[in-house]
């Protein structure tokens, strides 16, 4: 299928994200779905040689009018339920980032006419391993870098002002905080798409980023504001399925909530890897023969 390629609109965003998600879904959930297996691989691990009881077992969602946990359960496990935790949140962390990197490149392939199978998508993006994690903690730590500086400036202006006002700064403090991280995020939201497609990164992509963003902040948090209440919708009717007597609230919550999360992470980034090449065209008059050229290159 040809998609319309230039600088794209809101609604055109949206529309030509749907098209290639949907003639692409095959590798794209396939890409996803392996952001997921190796934490219930995690979890079965722990629980067949490590002592860790299924969640499940825990009774940490109890269905409306069963008992609350069991308190002396929960403790008597704590320390091994807490490791598994901690580990499957570090291997999702890990495996989420190589599949983003696979599912950009599969989008990218899609979107000019030359598609790719998840496999192929997912080594490529294995062998950039080091630039996405190194562009990753650079980013996370310029958010956490801009909240400090915040919260630091915030605490000098306290002590100034005295104790009595604190509270009344701190709805201020919040929302400031909130901007400026949302603008750090904005700003940077594509760094991760320049390492799989232009093959630079840390400060590098984070800057290439900043560039292709200007003029497309307030685009881009629509398009993700637009995405978010879209998953509400089925978000909602699961909460409604298992307030229904009978429905296995573990197995439709969990299993539910994991399948939208691959459904909104595979959708999130294909919306965004044609936001990369909108704005290419905006800034840069960016054309459909280079836009081949680059791909088969990758």
């Amino acid at each position: 299928m040809q998609y319309r390629i230039g600088e794209l609109r809101l609604g055109d965003l949206l529309d030509v994200g749907y098209n290639v998600f949907k003639d692409n879904y095959k590798p794209l959930l396939g890409l996803a779905l392996m952001a997921f297996v190796p934490v219930l691989l995690v979890f079965g691990v722990g629980a067949l040689f490590g002592g860790v009881p299924l969640i499940s077992q825990a009774d940490f969602f109890p269905q409306p009018g069963n008992p609350p946990p069991d308190p002396k359960f929960l403790m008597q496990n704590f320390h091994a339920m807490f490791a598994t935790m901690a580990a499957s949140s570090l291997v999702m962390s890990i495996c989420a980032l190589f599949a983003h990197g696979g599912i950009i490149l599969a989008v990218a392939r899609g979107y000019t006419g030359q598609p790719i199978s998840a496999g192929v998508a997912l080594r490529y993006s294995l062998s950039r391993w080091w630039p996405l994690i190194k562009t990753t903690i650079i980013f996370v730590l310029t958010i956490l870098l801009v909240f400090g500086a915040i919260i630091g400036a915030f605490q000098l202006f306290s002590g100034l002002v005295g104790r009595h006002n604190h509270f009344f700064l701190m709805m201020p403090v919040f929302v400031v905080s909130v901007v400026a991280m949302a603008l750090v995020f904005l700003r940077y939201v594509l760094s991760l798409t320049v390492v799989i497609l232009e093959g630079v990164s840390g400060f590098a992509a984070l800057k290439r980023s900043a560039t292709l963003m200007k003029g497309a902040y307030g685009k881009a948090f629509l398009l993700l504001v637009l995405v978010s209440i879209a998953s509400m919708i089925p978000s909602g009717l699961l909460n409604v399925l298992v307030m229904i007597p009978g429905v296995p609230f573990f197995l439709v919550a969990m299993g539910g909530g994991m399948f939208m999360q691959m459904i909104m992470m595979a959708f999130v980034t294909t919306v965004l890897t044609i936001l990369y090449f909108s704005n290419r065209c905006k800034h840069e008059n960016f054309d459909l023969v280079l836009l081949a050229e680059e791909a088969e290159e990758i």
